[in-house]
């Protein structure tokens, strides 16, 4: 196994707005098994047009994981007795679906703030992951099973403020409609602090928020809106006749797509001192 499989990864990129403040866009994917007889690529092509369409220089974009569908843990532990020539096949054959969905996202390079990778994740006989070979081709940060990942905002005139995301592929979040968020607002006891917390794997897609309170340094007390996401997929999970593993566990359909965060960025003046105002608000 990779030695960055199921590792806990840091990034940060740094980005500058004018000082009257402006906006940033965050957009969460994955789950897309691009190469699943499941998938609907009707909608993940849909996706891709509007993202192209509504893409600017202060879009920003973060993997989730199994972004193909060959193969799972399980399958990839039963493979491994196969003979190396065959492996190799199947090296070239995953390779091929990596470039493929490569291309349909290339758009992407240099916004990507990193790629988590999922369960659904290919190793190659040199150890290197399929999600690894995505991040050398878009030049992007590998994160992990999980990662926090800090976008730095610089203001010209000295301001600056950040936006904290720590993201997992995550795991199962239960069958209540409730459940799936029960473990992303577990992701808080880890770092209390993020702006947004997202999660993948179970195919929901929707956004909760909560607002905490601090005591800062000089004893005012501070309000923060916080978000947690599952950030949705693109697979067909219930089609007539078309064997599926949702079908074989039962699982409740769930609405195809993905979130998004908006996060705008005022100025304003108070007692003589330039503040910027920090305001999130999510789609799905």
């Amino acid at each position: 196994m990779s030695k960055t499989y199921g590792t806990f990864q840091q990034a940060r990129t740094v980005t500058e707005l004018p000082r009257k403040g402006g906006h940033i866009t965050i957009q969460p994917f994955g789950d897309i098994h691009r190469d699943s007889h499941n998938c609907n690529v009707e909608k993940w092509k849909t996706f891709l047009a509007k993202a192209k369409e509504t893409h600017t220089d202060h879009t920003y974009y973060i993997g989730m994981g199994d972004y193909n569908d060959f193969a799972s843990y399980s399958e990839r532990k039963a493979l491994h007795t196969l003979h190396e020539s065959t492996m190799a096949k199947m090296d070239e054959w995953a390779q091929g679906d990596i470039d493929t969905l490569c291309e349909e996202m290339s758009f992407m390079k240099g916004h990507l703030l990193g790629l988590h990778h999922g369960n659904h994740e290919w190793k190659f006989q040199d150890g290197s992951l399929a999600t690894e070979r995505m991040c050398e081709y878009f030049g992007c940060p590998f994160l992990g099973i999980a990662s926090f990942v800090r976008i730095s905002i610089d203001f010209k005139g000295g301001n600056r403020k950040t936006i904290d995301i720590f993201g997992s592929h995550g795991k199962g979040g239960g069958r209540l409609l409730g459940s799936p968020y029960n473990s992303l607002e577990k992701m808080s006891n880890i770092f209390n602090d993020a702006d947004i917390y997202l999660m993948g794997h179970d195919h929901h897609k929707g956004c909760l928020s909560k607002t905490v309170l601090s005591v800062d340094s000089h004893f005012k007390l501070k309000q923060k809106r916080q978000w947690f996401a599952r950030t949705g997929s693109f697979l067909n999970g219930w089609v007539q006749d078309e064997p599926s593993y949702v079908v074989n566990a039962m699982y409740a359909p769930t609405d195809l797509g993905v979130v998004r965060f908006d996060c705008h960025f005022t100025r304003t003046t108070k007692k003589g001192k330039d503040i910027i105002i920090k305001d999130i608000h999510s789609w799905s």
